[in-house]
């Protein structure tokens, strides 16, 4: 959504994702580097010009307990955009990204299975949550996969912070069925032009390492291999090797077990039925287990 809504010409994305200027409470190795204060934070926006619809996308602002307070405080008139998913979906997409992601990150351990990280005191970037940690680990958040599915409390804490009338609620699966009226809904929340069209392809996909050793080398080059692929191969063809490597490397992650689907979805119904109080939206779909609720892609 960050990549569709900045090609509308009335609206301003920094270019930078994931800001998290807001949020104290947040864990500050699940974010990159934040701004070290306000002038440093709108210096991103300094580029907007005139245009009416100015913002950034931090995924993990829905999980603070004090960013709702804070951007409310930075900007009363704000209106929010919270994108959610089915669940276990999500969590899912999270699982399969931390295993991408050990490949070239020796803190993010390979975990032994989607169900193990979700029964467990697990983060989602894969290390082991511990009250005997150090003070900065301690009390951060997300906590857990569970945390991150438990969206009830998290939304209503936006409520709350901004009223109804200021939050607008995107659900993915009508994203990735029809993103177009979809990306309207969002144009007239924002009050920007809904005619828009934007290039709607697909962004931020999950990958599986096929081959780890060839993710690790192409994410994280040995400098001496580094230093003879500039010194022998012609820059003009460096993209278009590095693609078929990347090809060879990587691939969609497989599909989420339909047992294992129906062994945690009951975990989260209680919640699913809080949001659907919430918001009065009929959430029915994510809490069934047949073959139309399991085939859902890990991306």
């Amino acid at each position: 959504m960050h990549y569709y809504l900045s090609q509308h010409p009335a609206v301003y994305m920094p270019p930078v994702k994931e800001l998290h200027f807001f949020g104290r409470d947040l864990d500050p190795e699940l974010v990159y580097p934040v701004p070290a204060d306000a002038d440093a934070y709108l210096a991103f926006f300094a580029p907007a010009g005139s245009r009416r619809g100015i913002g950034e996308t931090s995924p993990f602002y829905l999980y603070s307990r004090t960013a709702p307070g804070e951007i409310a405080d930075f900007s009363p008139d704000a209106r929010i955009v919270i994108m959610l998913r089915n669940p276990v979906d999500l969590m899912y997409s999270w699982f399969c990204g931390g295993r991408f992601s050990s490949a070239f990150i020796p803190a993010h351990r390979q975990l032994a299975s989607f169900e193990a990280a979700v029964a467990g005191d697990l983060k989602p970037h894969g290390e082991v949550s511990s009250p005997d940690g150090p003070p900065r680990s301690r009390g951060r958040v997300p906590q857990s996969y569970r945390d991150l599915a438990a969206y009830a409390q998290h939304v209503k804490r936006y409520l709350d912070a901004f009223g109804r009338a200021r939050i607008h609620v995107v659900w993915f699966d009508e994203l990735t069925s029809a993103p177009g009226p979809v990306f309207q809904r969002i144009c007239r929340f924002l009050e920007v032009d809904p005619g828009f069209i934007p290039d709607f392809a697909p962004r931020n996909q999950s990958r599986h390492a096929r081959v780890r050793t060839l993710v690790r080398f192409l994410i994280r080059p040995p400098p001496l291999a580094r230093h003879l692929a500039r010194a022998l191969v012609p820059a003009s063809v460096r993209p278009a090797i590095r693609s078929v490597f990347w090809r060879l490397a990587v691939t969609h992650p497989p599909p989420l077990d339909p047992a294992v689907r129906c062994r945690v979805l009951p975990q989260f119904a209680d919640d699913i039925l809080k949001l659907q109080t919430l918001l009065d939206r009929d959430l029915s779909h994510w809490l069934r287990c047949d073959e139309a609720a399991r085939n859902v892609p890990a991306s």
